[in-house]
């Protein structure tokens, strides 16, 4: 498997490497002067879109009722050079050469995902003795998220931990998808592991949204304005 350096930095790293460099720095200020200090954030952009060539997964935090979502470590993404080496990382298991994935096949690309997730859960309940163990350990493709319409452009695999997905009435979410160079760039997602997908404008799923059941071959309205993102039990809406 071949992974590729991680190009992400976490927004609590780059906040604390700001406050570094702000304190090395030293203020002048001068009282015949008004204060011009910036009081208010913009906010993040898209940033870059992975390489045409590589696949970028990573892991939802499960939701939690009254949770707040600010306080939620942010997950980094890891980069691989084919969506097999992706979907390995992420199950644990080698993607068979016979479930080989070529580039723009969506029926192969969902097949692969499927089975890979098939994997994971067989391997999840191998024993009796084993199966709590494996269960924590195992993890599911939830989603992906394509940056062009039609289910094109560069791909995310978004993955969670436990070998039920949304089956067993879970929730995941991604509560700001800046942290990742994902934000309001989505146009097209699909949904696995017995969830339903539902995207938010705003950070910490607030702000309008759309529900997609499972997947949505265009955002609409949604289209590059996505900001976070909570996968529930198929049948749930958002």
């Amino acid at each position: 498997m071949q992974r590729r350096p991680s190009r992400f930095l976490s927004a609590a790293l780059a906040s604390v490497l700001g406050a570094a460099v702000a304190l090395a720095v030293p203020a002048v200020a001068s009282a015949a002067e008004p204060d011009l200090t910036v009081k208010t954030w913009e906010r993040p952009g898209s940033g870059a879109a992975p390489a045409a060539d590589e696949v970028c997964t990573v892991q939802a935090q499960p939701v939690v009722a009254g949770q707040d979502a600010s306080l939620v470590p942010p997950s980094l993404a890891e980069c691989f050079d084919t969506l097999e080496d992706a979907l390995a990382h992420v199950t644990g298991s080698p993607v068979p050469a016979a479930e080989g994935v070529a580039a723009g096949d969506l029926p192969r690309v969902r097949a692969a995902v499927e089975a890979a997730n098939a994997r994971s859960t067989a391997e999840a309940g191998t024993t009796a003795d084993a199966r709590t163990t494996a269960a924590a350990a195992s993890s599911l493709v939830l989603g992906l998220i394509h940056r062009d319409a039609g289910y094109k452009g560069s791909q995310t695999l978004l993955w969670g931990k436990g070998s039920n997905g949304c089956f067993s009435g879970s929730t995941y979410g991604f509560s700001n998808l800046a942290n990742f160079l994902q934000n309001n760039v989505i146009s097209s997602a699909e949904s696995f592991a017995g969830c339903w997908s539902t995207f938010y404008d705003g950070y910490s799923y607030g702000g309008d949204r759309r529900n997609c059941t499972p997947s949505c071959a265009t955002m609409g309205s949604m289209d590059n304005r996505a900001s976070s993102i909570v996968y529930r039990p198929r049948g749930t809406l958002g």
